[in-house]
């Protein structure tokens, strides 16, 4: 894809393809409407509704930045995928009204660097009697009430994610789910969780390995966000072959 046009209002707003450095804000709006959009010259700021409405920034200058928050309504108030730059912008346009801020590492994976599982997928399944397999929009309940961030998140969300995304989960021979994988409403591998009494049998790994496989086959880029305090999930993704392209940050501004 060599750019993304998103319609609002009439006009058309030329998102152009600049590989990871803004694949958030294209694979946002592949799946969701712009309620939102403005562009200056080159730079860009769309807004959609996934689990709320989200301020997305397509931006290569400070200037730019400013001048496009000029014109943002403020009942716009969550911003995602923000790098350090442009929060320093926001912070100071704002005055620091800036809360529940969640700050990530942001790694991608080329299929060079990808390094499998060393377990092989039948061996794995007879010893530890597990199948994988993609989930069901029935697990959705199950899947809010079990994982880290529950507080992030609701059903609707992981239901949507489970219709719209690529998705795994790990069962028992009679079908309980143990552990899952999806990708975020950007496109972004997340949701990551093994059950604690099936942790420690390469289940995360063969998890990680599985929804990079199915990506490659998309022809997409994998990548994930992953909290910069989070060492067990960065090492995890590291040794699958991700490298780190950047920092970013989600938050909200007090209205």
């Amino acid at each position: 894809m060599t750019h993304l046009i998103v319609e609002f209002q009439g006009a058309k707003i030329k998102v152009e393809n600049r590989g990871i450095a803004n694949i958030n804000i294209r694979n946002f709006f592949l799946n969701y409407t712009a309620i939102y959009a403005n562009q200056i010259g080159s730079d860009s700021i769309l807004v959609g509704i996934s689990d709320k409405p989200w301020v997305y920034l397509d931006v290569q200058s400070e200037r730019g930045l400013e001048m496009l928050l000029v014109e943002l309504p403020k009942t716009y108030n969550n911003f995602a995928v923000v790098e350090p730059w442009a929060e320093t912008v926001i912070h100071r346009f704002y005055g620091g009204q800036i809360f529940d801020e969640l700050r990530c590492k942001k790694l991608c994976l080329s299929e060079s660097d990808f390094i499998k599982s060393a377990v092989e997928d039948r061996w794995w399944s007879e010893r530890e009697k597990l199948v994988i397999g993609p989930l069901r929009v029935e697990e959705s309940a199950y899947i809010q009430a079990n994982h880290k961030y529950a507080d992030f998140t609701d059903e609707p969300y992981i239901t949507d994610r489970i219709l719209k995304g690529i998705h795994f989960g790990v069962r028992t021979l009679d079908g309980q789910l143990v552990a899952w994988v999806l990708t975020h409403d950007d496109g972004a591998i997340g949701f990551l969780y093994v059950m604690e009494a099936y942790r420690g049998r390469g289940i995360a790994s063969k998890l990680i390995e599985r929804v990079v496989e199915e990506h490659f086959k998309r022809n997409l880029i994998p990548f994930v966000h992953i909290e910069v305090e989070n060492l067990p999930s960065l090492n995890l993704v590291q040794k699958s072959g991700f490298k780190q392209v950047g920092d970013v940050a989600w938050f909200s501004l007090k209205e």
